[in-house]
């Protein structure tokens, strides 16, 4: 008889939307009460630079608290248009260099990927995620930064 292990995950969960107005930060623990849900704002005022910098230390500040931490970062939306996009894209990589330099295990899940994760449509519109992750899940947010990042932590724990 062949036994087949499979990976248990243990620790922590974590889900990161990251934009340059309003990053949504969740983590889970193994039973999926929220331990930290965090909105990170950054200064209008600062170069982009520095707001992709603090926006990521503070990030890495909270995953840092844990230890055997998963965490499920955005993908980039390649249908965006315009400015945002750079810094978008900025922002993502800075997340990503400071998960891989802290060894940070992580994964990339499209937007389209969560929206299907979540409501099993991979177009939809911010107050239906909202909508069904509440029914889904039974948890509320004030923003879809947050339900966006507990969507991204359960999903990085469920896959």
């Amino acid at each position: 008889m062949d036994i087949v292990c499979a990976e248990i995950h243990q620790g922590y969960f974590s889900g990161i939307d990251h934009s340059m107005n309003s990053t949504g930060l969740i983590i889970l623990d193994i039973d999926n009460n929220i331990i930290v849900q965090k909105n990170i704002t950054s200064n209008v005022k600062l170069s982009d630079e520095e707001r992709i910098k603090n926006i990521g230390d503070e990030i890495l500040s909270e995953l840092l608290k844990f230890p055997k931490i998963e965490c499920c970062i955005e993908g980039i939306s390649y249908a965006s248009t315009g400015r945002g996009v750079v810094q978008q894209a900025s922002l993502h990589c800075y997340i990503c260099i400071l998960l891989l330099k802290y060894d940070i295990k992580y994964v990339k899940c499209p937007p389209n990927s969560l929206k299907k994760f979540v409501t099993g449509k991979g177009q939809c519109k911010k107050d239906l995620m909202m909508l069904k992750t509440f029914q889904k899940w039974n948890v509320e947010f004030p923003n879809s930064d947050l339900c966006d990042a507990y969507g991204l932590a359960r999903y990085v724990k469920e896959n």
